[in-house]
């Protein structure tokens, strides 16, 4: 037994235990969208909730999140068709939460679910509420080992059901970041408001603004200008040394 130096054994404890996501948070298989065939790039959009999926519900008049919604919003070519946008297949955890209520079994969970399918996409988008958005980002790099393709982290202010929504702009960022970055860009990101920001050094400053959130102590990795998606490589992570491995540990 390891004692320390007053010779006095250290008490053995077991090692902690991941906190296991609630049997309720359940994810569907995924499913792959129409568009145009020959794609160059695969990426699985994982829907977890938040603002982005609310509808309006016409009894109450409040904002709900909706599953359906959103992934017949996407079925139905939300997102420009173009070649550059890469072959979509959606999942979705079903309750969708909002995000003040994930929890670090919710953490282990989605970093789980990119594991378990990262040999079949080329990228990952996760939709999730703004409020606790950094903190799941920065979570799930950390679980997420040896990364050598990007998985982007995007939400929006306003629901894609009002018409000033910023949320089209955000996923069609995230899934041309997570379609075409890689293998150059592999790491968390977080892309909001034509920024793409990396996901462990993201803030979440503001809720009544479209550009809620910024990065401390290091620059965007790239932004969204009139040339869409310019990276800054002095930003860019250094490549994995190691292989791939998804350890959820929280």
């Amino acid at each position: 037994m390891t004692t320390n130096e007053t010779n006095v054994p250290f008490p053995v404890q077991p090692p902690p235990q991941p906190h296991e996501a609630p049997v309720e948070f359940i994810r569907r298989a995924p499913r792959v969208l129409p568009g145009k065939p020959g794609k160059k790039s695969a990426v699985l959009l994982l829907y977890t909730g938040g603002t982005i999926g609310m509808r309006k519900d016409e009894k109450t008049g409040a904002f709900v999140p909706d599953v359906a919604f959103l992934e017949d919003s996407l079925a139905s070519g939300l997102l420009p068709d173009d070649e550059a946008m890469p072959q979509l297949s959606f999942s979705a955890f079903d309750p969708p939460l909002d995000s003040g209520d994930m929890s670090m079994a919710h953490w282990n969970a989605i970093a789980r679910a990119i594991g378990e399918e990262y040999d079949k996409y080329d990228g990952f988008v996760v939709v999730h509420g703004t409020d606790t958005m950094a903190y799941t980002a920065s979570a799930v790099s950390f679980a997420l080992e040896g990364l050598s393709k990007p998985v982007v982290f995007t939400g929006s202010q306003i629901p894609l059901s009002v018409v000033r929504t910023d949320g089209l702009t955000n996923l069609v960022d995230s899934c041309l970041v997570a379609g075409s970055a890689g293998p150059s860009i592999a790491e968390v990101l977080i892309a909001f408001d034509s920024l793409v920001m990396r996901g462990n050094r993201t803030t979440k400053l503001k809720a009544c603004v479209i550009s809620g959130f910024k990065s401390f102590n290091i620059p965007p990795i790239g932004d969204g200008g009139v040339h869409l998606l310019n990276f800054d490589t002095r930003a860019l992570a250094a490549k994995p040394g190691a292989a791939f491995h998804c350890r959820p540990h929280f």
